[in-house]
């Protein structure tokens, strides 16, 4: 009877323990639930991005898995190529950021006069394009 009853405290403390840890202010479970809350978020800005590609055309002039214009820059692995700001700036001002990188040439892509929150979702898309090498790692790595 004595052994039954402290298991059963011993339960009843690990529960309380457990409850606060839970909802501790800095506890690693509201941690995980944000990372996952922001990890949403950005899956879901990517995807409103893939749907801006599609809709702003851009596979008229680049290439993405053998798909789009044959001569277009190819736009595999571009999540790994550029950074989030190279993107943000071509896409916002090609002309501009062309100058910038290279001051004798102009770029040939048109703006694609995209608001910034279109921006955002598109650069969103284009840094979920990793390369096959890189695809290859990650999956090793699950």
């Amino acid at each position: 009877m004595k052994s039954r009853t402290l298991m059963a405290c011993s339960l009843i403390c690990f529960a309380i323990s457990a409850q606060a840890v839970y909802f501790a202010k800095d506890s690693p479970v509201k941690k995980i639930s944000k990372q996952s809350a922001a990890g949403r978020r950005q899956r879901e800005l990517a995807l409103r991005g893939k749907a801006l590609f599609a809709a702003y055309q851009c596979l008229d002039c680049h290439k993405l898995a053998g798909k789009g214009c044959i001569d277009g820059i190819n736009l595999d692995g571009e999540g790994d190529l550029r950074t989030t700001s190279f993107l943000k700036e071509q896409l916002e001002d090609p002309e501009k950021h062309a100058a910038k990188i290279k001051p004798q040439e102009t770029s040939l892509m048109t703006p694609p006069n995209m608001n910034r929150d279109e921006v955002q979702a598109v650069v969103a898309y284009l840094k979920t394009l990793k390369s096959a090498k890189r695809k290859a790692q990650n999956g090793k790595a699950n």
